[in-house]
């Protein structure tokens, strides 16, 4: 992961919830799974129970590419937008923290809790930090149980009710008016769990995102499921974090340097895991990974996406930044040949 780690304390609550306690400005709110969202599981299995999810094209602890920027960029542009925002007094707005629903049983939390100076909650907080926010990460965090663990079917009812809690618990700090983007997987009742989200608080989710997962390691014939609206709110389906961003634009979430943004992180992220000798990771090397294969193919697939967008519109905003975005691409085709 290319940001620095984070320091915090933890405020025990009434419910199955934790409180990494991070300031929870109004606005916008992320609220994400972890295992196979975030990071991956590795598919690892005890007593042919999954240990946190299927996903085998990582391996386990991971973190996937991209993941955090993502999760800062959707903070950030909606609020940024937002009149209301607080700011904090050198102007920066004060970003609303990241919720996280987890299947984590709170049985577990002595082995399993996200702790301050974790890598994950060290994770997001350098992220927005080096994105010119300070407060910003983790706050909220609510868990699951053995009940779920064990019988996996409920972990979707589980994420359901925990969003229940949030919202309540939003409520009482006075920041009931918060917007919401769901983000999970589609290996453990994720899906399940937005898509009843959706449906009974539609006027609250921005949108649903759901990470495609699988265990099996050859993911060429992997397909996306498609996209839709389920009550108005759009079910967004994606492999990478580059795709999830270009999803993420068409729905009018971020703008074009935030897909920008997101590419570079990515490409940085993975390249400290895979990096390759020659330097820059290109398909046509042959020895590239798979994981660098499907990144770049979002990649590509989003500078296609964008070369279209921009000829459809007479005026572009942050042109300079888009041109930016297409020297980068130019590059890499270059260096295929």
């Amino acid at each position: 992961m290319g940001a620095p780690l984070r320091r915090m304390s933890l405020i025990t609550n009434p419910s199955s919830s934790v409180s990494i306690k991070k300031s929870n400005y109004g606005g916008i709110r992320v609220v994400t799974d972890i295992d196979d969202t975030v990071k991956s599981s590795g598919g690892v299995k005890l007593l042919g129970i999954a240990l946190g999810g299927i996903d085998t094209h990582y391996q386990r602890g991971d973190f996937y590419p991209g993941a955090f920027q993502f999760a800062f960029e959707l903070s950030s542009a909606n609020n940024n937008n937002n009149n209301n925002i607080q700011k904090s007094i050198t102007n920066k707005p004060l970003l609303a923290s990241i919720a996280v629903l987890t299947a984590r049983a709170r049985e577990f939390k002595f082995a399993l809790a996200l702790k301050p100076g974790d890598k994950i909650c060290s994770a997001y907080e350098s992220t927005g930090k080096f994105n010119g926010v300070s407060d910003w990460g983790v706050g909220d965090v609510y868990y699951g149980s053995v009940a779920e663990w064990v019988f996996q079917n409920k972990k979707g009812d589980r994420k359901f009710k925990n969003f229940q809690i949030l919202l309540n618990d939003d409520q009482l700090r006075g920041k009931g008016d918060n917007g919401y983007i769901i983000i999970g997987d589609t290996g453990e009742k994720d899906e399940e769990a937005g898509e009843r989200i959706a449906m009974t608080y539609p006027d609250k989710i921005r949108a649903v995102f759901l990470h495609k997962v699988s265990d099996n390691l050859d993911r060429s014939k992997l397909q996306l499921p498609s996209d839709r609206q389920l009550n108005g709110v759009p079910i967004l389906y994606f492999k990478t974090y580059v795709g999830a961003a270009k999803k993420a634009y068409n729905a009018g979430l971020i703008d074009k340097t935030a897909i920008y943004r997101i590419i570079e992180q990515a490409r940085y992220d993975l390249n400290k895991k895979d990096r390759l000798p020659s330097g820059l990771p290109v398909a046509g090397r042959g020895s590239i990974s798979s994981r660098w294969k499907e990144l770049e193919d979002d990649i590509l697939d989003t500078k296609t996406f964008l070369q279209t967008a921009q000829k459809q519109k007479v005026v572009m905003p942050q042109q300079a930044n888009i041109n930016d975005l297409f020297s980068m691409f130019d590059f890499m085709d270059k260096s295929k040949k």
